[in-house]
């Protein structure tokens, strides 16, 4: 196999060699590298760019290019069991936006509120790239948000609880989005901030409605060698919950009796047995001994860690504010929630409005 990895290499470089030098120096001439590290990445999109051309060579091209040492293809990092999303952000002006969004708020409001970034997989699991990777640094972007926040909102570091369990599955292999035991450490760590304890693990029964899932990153990737996810679900089983889960998606309202709802695997969309999957507005309700309500601004990542939150709260109202028509953005009344949370991924906050409209809620 190695031969064989050797020989597809020399064939490449020597069939399209020229072409190469020529695609490397238009590159640089358009932004001239000013660093080993600019100029190993130019070399990666040139060298990958001309593999991808050659006919006959594109269904190996990624195996050939891990042999070569350049792992990343088309914005996704490649590992032997990790893709890998890499990070880059948006004009500086959509993160001022998102933060500006949240300052009004919290100006406008005399409550509980709380903001969560959450890193990305790429950057908990850096060890596995290269270190002449040009990353974005997650972890110095999340500082220097809080810094702006201190003393105005509770913050929650979840950066360091991920960053200890970085070996272990809490970020799907395919998926851009964190497994249900990613989540679990988000809960613990949301849990203390919030003011209560959280459930050992051992009180959720562990379920795996889906062995062989292939997400976004895989769709992206032209390698096809990592290995498939499975998706899990945590159910609380200690004293029994009643849930009604009220999902509207794309001007579509659901209603579920369940937090779980695993028939929709087989309609062909496994992510959304967590939850009913992405959606604009998600509402909880929960006949449980609790009473407080939970407002949460969020992005996708509110599915890994949402199912453990239910456990402690009478009502919870997720909702995506960059998805939102305005009669559903005139339905939000902040002032019947105890307590509210901003909790987006480091890639949204930089780059999408995820968090600019907030000064507009009354």
């Amino acid at each position: 196999m190695r031969r064989v990895m050797a020989v597809a290499l020399v064939t490449v470089f020597l069939t399209a060699g020229i072409v190469f030098a020529a695609d490397f120096i238009d590159a640089a001439s358009d932004a001239p590298p000013t660093s080993l590290q600019d100029i190993a990445a130019l070399a990666d999109q040139a060298v990958t760019r001309r593999l991808l051309a050659v006919p006959g060579l594109r269904s190996i091209a990624p195996t050939v290019l891990l042999a070569g040492g350049m792992i990343e293809q088309n914005g996704v990092f490649i590992t032997k069991e990790y893709l890998l999303e890499d990070i880059k952000p948006g004009p500086p002006e959509i993160m001022e936006e998102n933060i500006a969004g949240i300052e009004a708020f919290l100006d406008s409001h005399n409550k509980p509120v709380y903001v969560m970034l959450i890193p990305t997989a790429c950057a908990v699991k850096q060890d596995e790239i290269p270190q002449l990777a040009p990353l974005y640094n997650q972890k110095e972007m999340i500082g220097g948000v809080y810094e702006r926040f201190a003393g105005r909102a509770n913050l929650v570091d979840v950066y360091s609880e991920l960053f200890a369990a970085r070996d272990q599955y809490i970020y799907y292999r395919t998926e851009s989005n964190l497994t249900g035991l990613g989540g679990y450490y988000i809960y613990l760590t949301l849990a203390s901030r919030l003011g209560f304890n959280a459930r050992p693990i051992d009180q959720f029964e562990v379920r795996h409605p889906v062995h062989d899932y292939y997400g976004d990153l895989y769709q992206r990737s032209n390698y096809k060698n990592v290995p498939a996810d499975i998706i899990t679900v945590y159910d609380y089983w200690k004293y029994d919950r009643q849930y009604q889960l009220t999902h509207i998606r794309d001007g579509e309202a659901k209603c579920y009796y369940t937090l779980f709802p695993y028939h929709l695997a087989a309609l062909g969309e496994p992510m959304d047995v967590l939850l009913g999957g992405e959606a604009q507005r998600i509402d909880i309700t929960a006949a449980s001994p609790y009473e407080e309500s939970f407002l949460i601004f969020a992005d996708k990542t509110a599915l890994s860690y949402l199912p453990f939150l239910t456990v402690h709260y009478g009502r919870i109202t997720v909702i995506d504010l960059s998805g939102l028509t305005e009669e559903m953005f005139g339905e939000i009344d902040p002032n019947q929630y105890d307590q509210v949370l901003f909790a987006y991924s480091a890639d949204s906050f930089v780059n999408r409005p995820v968090s600019a409209a907030a000064g507009k809620l009354q």
